[in-house]
């Protein structure tokens, strides 16, 4: 009837909103759970489950980062997490969409010495928009090109996201993501992800580099410049394979702590024949001079051991 959890030094917390009924005789049956996390954010769900039978309506609301703080030492962001999630299965093959909005609150004023926003204001909010629907085939427009074919048991989680930047001014959308990937569905029908399938994701990033140095909790460290980034992965979640073709033009980096300061950096890194990572990076720092520096990235596409050779 009741449950309530609370960290009053960290003012986060959660609750059950009203008495609540599960059922699991055939399956778990629940309906109209309310569920309150401190500060302004509610859970409500209907589930019926079971082997062949599955209905499934969540919905998420602001649920801030202080929540996941409690869980993990990293020193998170601050930011909030909204979702919704409507599965349904048809013929015992699950069905539905997957709606993901998260907004990621700068760690730092980017209107600050170096880093400038290309609005012309400082960077208030990294956000990022996913919108996925589960079939039994892969998107014909998910990933252009990327072969992924309709496999026997697999279903499909395709769908599309953007990330971007708001300011009080304009908004903006530098980043494009494209996703299929392939689920089975559980014992007990919610699908899940199917690690030895194909899959395919792809990010087109171009833009300013300070729309993604804002969630870096780094303070008083500062990156501006303009990128412009092309990665895919293909290949199963047991064997990724990594494409990746970057550019960063104009960077200027600056770590106020300990005086240092990087202008002019230029970078390019794209994959070689091996599927390794080659990066080649010049700069000026203030004390050496001219920098330049090649990096080799080894073990990115599933095998073990990652390295960065420089020289």
């Amino acid at each position: 009837n009741t449950l309530a959890l609370q960290q009053p030094r960290q003012k986060v917390g959660v609750e059950l909103k009203k008495p609540l009924t599960v059922n699991f005789a055939k399956g778990i049956v629940l309906h109209g759970l309310e569920m309150g996390f401190q500060p302004e954010c509610r859970l409500t769900a209907d589930a019926d489950i079971a082997p062949g039978k599955l209905n499934l309506k969540l919905k998420l609301k602001e649920l801030t980062f202080d929540f996941f703080k409690l869980f993990t030492p990293a020193n998170l962001p601050d930011g909030n997490l909204m979702a919704e999630v409507d599965l349904q299965s048809a013929g015992g093959v699950p069905r539905g969409n997957i709606k993901i909005h998260s907004q990621v609150s700068a760690t730092q004023d980017l209107s600050g010495v170096v880093a400038r926003s290309s609005s012309g204001g400082g960077i208030s909010v990294l956000e990022l928009l996913v919108d996925g629907n589960i079939s039994s085939s892969p998107g014909a427009n998910a990933v252009a090109g990327s072969g992924v074919r309709s496999i026997p048991g697999v279903i499909w989680l395709n769908g599309t996201g953007s990330l971007g930047a708001s300011t009080r001014q304009a908004e903006s959308r530098e980043g494009k993501l494209n996703f299929q990937i392939p689920m089975r569905a559980g014992s007990n029908g919610i699908p899940l992800p199917d690690s030895a399938a194909p899959m395919a994701i792809k990010l087109d990033w171009n833009g300013p580099v300070e729309t993604l140095w804002q969630a870096i909790p780094m303070a008083d460290h500062y990156l501006s410049g303009n990128a412009l980034i092309d990665a895919s992965v293909s290949g199963s979640m047991n064997a990724p394979k990594l494409l990746l073709s970057a550019y960063m033009a104009g960077g200027r980096f600056q770590d106020i702590p300990n005086g240092v300061l990087i202008s002019g950096i230029n970078l390019e890194a794209r994959n070689t024949a091996e599927g390794d990572v080659r990066a080649l990076v010049s700069a000026k720092d203030k004390q050496s001079g001219d920098l330049a520096m090649e990096a080799n990235l080894t073990g990115l596409t599933g095998k073990p051991g990652a390295k960065a050779n420089l020289s």
